[in-house]
C-alpha cells in the first residue's frame, strides 16, 4: 500500500504539502489583531446579550450577524465564519483554517491552469513550484493588512474558493453538475463586493466570448448564472453598508460629483496597483516583460512586429520605473502607469483570445475590473488589491508555461532557481517578523485571558 502511494506521488504534491506546513507554521505565530477581537467575542460595534468574552453559541453568533447586516455591512457569509471557526476551535482553527485556504486557492489556480493548458506531467509540476515559489515573493505589506490579518483573510481570500470553483465548473462542468455551479456562485457572489463584481464580469465575458464563436450554451448553465449575477445583491442593498458609506468620514467623498470624484481616486488606486507591494509587482513587471519580449520576436506580420516593439519598449520603461529609475513619482509617471496598465490588460485579453483560452481571458477581465472597483469607493486598503494578486497567478502561470514551451530549459531552470532563492529569502523575512512577536503575542493573549475571567468574577 505504501509502495502504491509512493508511486503516485508527483512532485506537485510535495509542493502544495510544503506550502501547507510553511503556512500552518507561520500562521501559529500570528495571534487575533484589530476587528478580530470583535468578531470572535460578537462585539463589533454592539454587543449582544448574554455574550462572555468568546463565549456564545450559535444562536448568539446569528444575532450578531443579523444586527451586523443592519449597522456594519452585508458580508454575513464569510464574516460569520470567523467567528464559528474560533467558537469550535479556538484560535489554533482558526490560524489553521486560514494556512488550508491559502493552499487551497493556489491549488485550484493549479489545477485551472493545468486543465485548460492540458499539461503534462513535466509541465504540470514546474507550474507548482512556479506558483508556490510566486507566492512566496508577496510582501509584508499585503500580510499585514490582508493574508495574516483574519478578519480580512476570510473575507478577500476564502471567496477565492468558490469563484474558481465556479471558474472550473463553468468551464467543463457537465449537465449533472449544475448544482456545484449554483452553490459556488451563490458563496462567491454573496462574499465582498470586488469578488462579486469579478464574478459577473467573469459570467458575461466568457459567455459573450461563447456567443460570438456561435457554440451552443447549455441550458443547465441559466440558473447558476443568474445566481452569480444575482447573488451579491442582498450584500449591496444591505442597511449598514449605506449607513457606513453616508458616515461624516466619507462626507467631502459623498460631495463631489461623479467625475471630480472618479480623477481623485485614480492616484491612490494607481499607487496600491503599481507600488503597493513592491516584491509582488517586480514579479508582474518581470512576466509583462518577458511576455512582451516573446509576442514581438514571434509576430511575423510588419505592422503587428511594429506595435508589439514599442509594446516590448514600454514593458521595459515600466519594468525600470518599477524599481526606481526613469520618470519615477513625477505626472508623467502617473499618467504613464495608468496608461500601460490598461494596455496590458488588453494585451494579454487579446492574447489569450487569440490562443482560444477564453476562460483565462475571462478571468483576466475578472481581475483588472476586480481593481476597477477601487476607483469607487473612499477608502483603498493595501487588501483590497488581494483579489487581483489571487486571481493574477492564473495569467502569471499562463505567461509561465508559454515561456517554458518556447524557452530552452537551462533558461528556464535558471530564472525558476532565481526565483525560488528570493522566494525563500522573502518568507523567511516574513516569518522571523512574526516569530520575533510571538512571546509578546502569548503574553497579551494570556493576559487578556486572564482579565476576562476576572472580569466574570
Amino acid at each position: 500500500m505504501q509502495i502504491k502511494i509512493l508511486k503516485k506521488t508527483r512532485i506537485y504534491h510535495i509542493v502544495f504539502l510544503t506550502l501547507l506546513i510553511y503556512l500552518s507554521v507561520l500562521f501559529g505565530k500570528i495571534f487575533l489583531q484589530f476587528d478580530d477581537y470583535g468578531y470572535v467575542s460578537l462585539s463589533y460595534g454592539f454587543t449582544i446579550e448574554g455574550v462572555t468574552g468568546s463565549k456564545y453559541n450559535l444562536y448568539q453568533l446569528f444575532q450578531f450577524m443579523g444586527e451586523h447586516y443592519i449597522h456594519a455591512n452585508g458580508r454575513i457569509i464569510y464574516l460569520f465564519i470567523e467567528p464559528f471557526i474560533y467558537m469550535i476551535g479556538g484560535l489554533r482553527l482558526l490560524q489553521f483554517s486560514a494556512a488550508l485556504s491559502i493552499t487551497v486557492v493556489l491549488y485550484l489556480v493549479f489545477y485551472i491552469l493545468r486543465k485548460i493548458l492540458s499539461l503534462n506531467e513535466t509541465e504540470t509540476d514546474y507550474l507548482a513550484v512556479f506558483l508556490v515559489a510566486s507566492f512566496g515573493l508577496i510582501g509584508m505589506g499585503y500580510y499585514k493588512d490582508g493574508l495574516a490579518w483574519y478578519s480580512a483573510e476570510f473575507l478577500y481570500v476564502l471567496p477565492a474558493i468558490p469563484f474558481l470553483i465556479y471558474a472550473v465548473w463553468l468551464y467543463h462542468g457537465e449537465k449533472d453538475q449544475w448544482i456545484i455551479g449554483v452553490v459556488a456562485a451563490f458563496f462567491a457572489a454573496w462574499s465582498e463586493e470586488q469578488w462579486y463584481c469579478a464574478l459577473v464580469v467573469l459570467t458575461v465575458s466568457y459567455y459573450i466570448g461563447k456567443m460570438i464563436t456561435r457554440e451552443k450554451i447549455s441550458r443547465d448553465h441559466i440558473f447558476p448564472c443568474i445566481i452569480a449575477c444575482l447573488g451579491g445583491i442582498p450584500d449591496l442593498i444591505s442597511p449598514g453598508i449605506h449607513e457606513r458609506l453616508h458616515s461624516p468620514q466619507n462626507a467631502v467623498y459623498l460631495s463631489l460629483s461623479f467625475f471630480p470624484r472618479l480623477m481623485k481616486q485614480i492616484f491612490p488606486v494607481r499607487n496600491k496597483f503599481c507600488y503597493g507591494d513592491r516584491s509582488y509587482m517586480l514579479l508582474f513587471r518581470t512576466a509583462i516583460l518577458v511576455f512582451a519580449f516573446l509576442i514581438f520576436i514571434k509576430s511575423k506580420e510588419r505592422s503587428l512586429k511594429i506595435i508589439r516593439f514599442i509594446f516590448f519598449a514600454l514593458s521595459v520603461a515600466f519594468w525600470l520605473s518599477g524599481i526606481g529609475f526613469c520618470f519615477s513619482h513625477t505626472y508623467f509617471n502617473i499618467c504613464f502607469d495608468v496608461f500601460f496598465s490598461a494596455l496590458v490588460s488588453v494585451e494579454l485579453i487579446v492574447f489569450f483570445v487569440r490562443e482560444n483560452l477564453r476562460m483565462i481571458a475571462a478571468v483576466t477581465v475578472a481581475a483588472y475590473v476586480s481593481v476597477a472597483c477601487m476607483l469607487f469607493v473612499p477608502e483603498h486598503a493595501g487588501r483590497l488589491m488581494i483579489p487581483f494578486v489571487l486571481l493574477s497567478y492564473i495569467i502569471l502561470g499562463s505567461i509561465f508555461i508559454y515561456v517554458f514551451r518556447e524557452w530552452k530549459r537551462f533558461y528556464i531552470i535558471a530564472a525558476l532557481s532565481l526565483a525560488i532563492f528570493a522566494s525563500l529569502v522573502n518568507v523567511t523575512h516574513i516569518y522571523q517578523g512574526y516569530s520575533s512577536n510571538y512571546q509578546t503575542h502569548l503574553n497579551n493573549d494570556r493576559y487578556l485571558k486572564e482579565l476576562s475571567v476576572r472580569i466574570l468574577l
